[in-house]
């Protein structure tokens, strides 16, 4: 495909296949011819070297095939004539001599696609250059037929530096005149003063172009109005190069119709001056422009020379401008389109141009949409200019609205030789009316739902209103059918609401309550036993709940429990304050009954060594003898197990408790009940307490201390433990195990005695500043003879060693006495006990152990690890 460029870098037609199998048969042949020449003067040691000559020089002029034609002919010469044993073809040569073979062929190859590579792309380049060259050619043609239209350049400062024939047309100016001329000559003076042209230029460097409307200058000083778009033009790097400006003249449109409609008729001498003066301004035009032409046919040269950069110049205002824009002819095919069109479109160049327009990717949104073009392009042939809004297909299948026209242009005869269409995205002003309407729409819609909204809701405080009024019924008829008195506070301590029982106890009517406070109703012996609980409810807001004794006059005296209940609004102000107010005098009478009943049982269980006690359903002590633990009876009455022992033995004794309360059974069963260092057991019997008419209101029961037996039990439960641990360990000292052996069974048979999941053994080392671990049960066995552990004070194990006795840990987490290790973090170790392990002169070291859940150690397990 790249035989038919020439040296020159022109396109020739392709060789035939005979020439060039020829060329590469010519050239091994020179190159052959020289080789057997020089080998006469020069000894060339490589057989193939002058060979590369005739494979670059075949594959340069014929192409891939010839390149590797000219290789295997190169090969096999070389094999038969320069290769020992020579005349030979492959004959019996050394595995080098054929690898070498092998290697100049595959070289040969590989030059020959290189070649053909380069010979491609170089025909490639000569294709877009060619195809730059007509493109060139069409926008210069668009440029200079766009007479309607002012197309020119400015520099970054604000010069015109480039000027087309439109707008030599539309301003007066000519080329010569206006370039390297400041553009604000075009505006009107007012314009000019306030610095509105370079604040365009500001504005389109940073939005990217603006469009304005306006009166614009000509040359004469006449004025016309003018639609301008100012562009920003960039190079690659994204800097500011100048800017390009269109400017379109719309004078026609400001003109109204009585202004075209109502012509008044002139007398023949003001048809005749007016005859005169246009000839007279045409024969000047006419003689200024024979001038201009001579002043042109000398500046023709030198625009000649500026050729290419003008191109590039055309290109910019062609592709740089925000509106779409492009070339068609008169039948409808679009020979060009600027690339901002393109990339509307999501399009390149060749799925564009060279196509019926209305077959192009935009128009292909519905047949109509086609039609419609088709229909316009017709009228445009007809040189109309055509202009609607239409909908067309955009980059990533979307749908836009464009301000679509097609202007006609004629040559001298009139004749419509080419089209341009041109088109500006409108899409978010139509979706900004759509919105508008749709919130116009919408806000109708919210208006008539809130209308319907408010009438259900007006409703609804209809239906909330007669509700409150049956709640406040229902209500009032609930309390006042209460036994306790109730009533109901302002935030002003004014009586709002006293109920039917309150009113019969003071034998008083409602209205001698209502608006007033309790001072102003009752004498102070009445009110100085709850009235300091009220003034505190309302200074603090808290509820206040206490007991008392009343006495009125037409009711007795009584003894009641008030609470004062604070009601706060959504502000955290006090609104009102309810009060309740509930009758214990029997109660108290029965409460006075059982002291008396119990004074008498005291006395006569004065000498009995037993603690007896008695509970309600809630398991609160309401009566106590000979208290254990330490408590004095005072310091138990109104409490629970919970408040008094450890939660585990205080866990198992409610459980005892309330199984008695359900079943109605009497329970005895030993257990433990233990404040913290403190261990106690007990014989315990529980038997349910019953009032007169067989209901359990509680229980009673009867405990008899068995710590002393229990302890010596445990102790000699833990001797016989570890005599047995003794015995087995001195059997396996004395059958010759050696002590890291008798290290590990010690920490085995100490974990298993004391079922936890880790128990090491430190040894402490000469310095007495670091324990290592010498054994371990549970932990991984490359911590053993690895890990080190400080004899300070932060660490368990050092604490240890200058305490006296053994360190129990119930909660690591808690611990404050020393630094919990990494060790025991890793493992997530809750619990311990750690003890010396006694040597001479000084402590071998400390025995430890540790379990991951909450355990607590008892005495007995101290001593067991002792």
């Amino acid at each position: 495909m790249t035989d038919n460029i020439n040296i020159t870098g022109k396109l020739n037609s392709p060789p035939s296949t005979i020439l060039r199998y020829g060329i590469a048969i010519l050239t091994v042949v020179l190159v052959l011819g020289v080789k057997l020449l020089l080998e006469q003067f020069y000894d060339i040691k490589s057989p193939f070297l002058l060979f590369f000559t005739g494979v670059i020089i075949s594959a340069l002029f014929g192409g891939i095939r010839a390149g590797i034609f000219a290789t295997i002919l190169s090969a096999i010469i070389s094999d038969y004539l320069f290769l020992s044993p020579s005349q030979l073809f492959f004959g019996e040569q050394s595995i080098s001599q054929n690898i070498r073979l092998i290697l100049f062929i595959l070289e040969g190859v590989f030059i020959s696609k290189i070649i053909d590579r380069l010979m491609s792309v170089n025909q490639e380049v000569l294709l877009r250059q060619q195809a730059l060259q007509e493109s060139q050619a069409r926008y210069r043609s668009l440029i200079e037929s766009v007479q309607d239209y002012a197309i020119f350049l400015l520099d970054v400062k604000g010069l015109v530096i480039s000027w087309n024939q439109g707008a030599q047309n539309l301003k007066g100016y000519a080329a010569k005149e206006i370039i390297g001329q400041h553009f604000s000559c075009f505006y009107p003076q007012e314009d000019a003063d306030r610095g509105n042209p370079d604040r365009y230029l500001q504005i389109a460097a940073v939005e990217g172009y603006i469009e304005n409307e306006g009166w614009r200058i000509r040359k004469d000083g006449t004025r016309f109005w003018a639609n301008a778009i100012i562009t920003a033009l960039r190079d690659e790097k994204g800097n500011l190069t100048g800017f390009c400006k269109l400017t379109r003249n719309l004078s026609e449109h400001r003109k109204t119709e009585s202004e075209t409609s109502s012509v008044i008729p002139e007398s023949p001498e003001q048809v005749y001056s007016e005859l005169e003066f246009r000839v007279q301004e045409r024969t000047a035009q006419l003689t200024a422009i024979n001038i201009e032409l001579q002043q042109q046919i000398e500046e023709r040269r030198k625009a000649e020379v500026a050729l290419k950069q003008s191109e590039q110049r055309f290109r910019a205002i062609f592709n740089q401008t925000f509106q779409f824009i492009g070339l068609m002819q008169p039948n409808g095919i679009l020979i060009e389109a600027n690339e901002t069109a393109l990339k509307f479109g999501g399009l390149k160049r060749e799925d564009a141009i060279d196509r019926p327009f209305w077959e192009t990717r935009w128009w292909t949104l519905s047949p109509e949409t086609q039609e419609r073009l088709k229909q316009a392009i017709k009228e445009a042939a007809n040189n109309q200019f055509i202009r609607y809004e239409v909908e067309v297909l955009g980059a990533g299948d979307t749908v836009r609205t464009i301000d679509f026209s097609i202007k006609p242009i004629c040559d001298e005869s009139g004749k419509v030789v080419l089209l341009i269409p041109e088109g500006r995205d409108i899409s978010e002003r139509k979706q900004a009316e759509a919105k508008i309407y749709q919130l116009n729409a919408e806000l109708e819609q919210r208006v008539q739902q809130r209308t319907a909204q408010l009438e259900i809701e007006i409703a609804q405080q209809k239906q909330v209103q007669e509700a409150l009024m049956q709640s406040e019924q229902r209500f009032r008829a609930a309390v006042d059918n209460i036994p306790d008195t109730f009533v109901i506070y302002d935030a002003e301590r004014r009586l709002q609401f006293v109920n039917a029982e309150g009113l019969r106890r003071t034998q008083m009517p409602l209205k001698a309550f209502l608006g007033r406070r309790d001072e102003e109703i009752h004498p102070p012996e009445v009110t100085n036993g709850y009235l300091p609980y009220l003034l505190r409810t309302v200074e603090t807001l808290t509820t206040q709940t206490f007991e008392c004794t009343i006495t009125l006059a037409n009711y007795g005296t009584y003894t009641v429990i008030i609470t004062y209940v604070p009601l706060l609004n959504e502000q955290g102000e006090l609104y009102q304050i309810l009060g309740i107010t509930h009758d214990i005098t029997q109660r108290k009478r029965a409460e006075e009954a059982l002291r008396l009943s119990l004074e008498r049982f005291r006395i006569a269980l004065e000498n009995s060594p037993i603690a007896v006690f008695n509970q309600d359903r809630e398991l609160r002590y309401t009566w106590i003898y000979n208290p254990r633990l330490g408590y004095k009876a005072e310091e138990v009455l109104g409490k629970t197990d919970a408040e008094l022992m450890h939660p585990e033995d205080a866990a198992k004794l409610t459980e005892i408790k309330q199984k008695v309360l359900l079943t109605g059974n009497g329970v005895r069963e030993e257990v433990q009940a233990s404040k913290i260092g403190e261990f106690s057991y007990y014989d315990l019997t529980v038997e349910p307490l019953q009032d007169d008419r067989g209901e359990i209101v509680g229980i009673t029961a009867a405990a008899i201390d068995i710590t002393d037996r229990k302890r010596t039990e445990a102790q000699l439960r833990i001797r016989a433990q570890q005599q047995a641990a003794i015995a087995s360990l001195g059997q396996k000292a004395l059958s010759g195990i050696n002590l890291d052996e008798l290290m590990k069974e010690t920490t085995s048979l100490s974990a298993q005695i004391l079922k936890v999941e880790y128990c090491e053994i430190l040894e402490l080392l000469p310095e007495k500043q670091q324990m290592i671990m010498r054994s371990a049960y549970g932990l991984p066995e490359e911590l053993i003879g690895q890990s080190i552990v400080s004899t300070g004070l932060q660490s368990q194990a050092g604490y240890t060693l200058h305490a006296s006795e053994p360190l129990i840990v119930s909660d690591l987490a808690a611990e404050t006495r020393f630094t919990p290790s990494r060790f025991c973090q890793e493992y997530q170790i809750i619990s311990g006990l750690s003890t010396i392990i006694a040597g001479v002169p000084q402590p071998f070291g400390v025995l430890q152990v540790h379990t991951t859940s909450k355990y607590s150690f008892t005495q007995d397990d101290k001593l067991l690890i002792i």
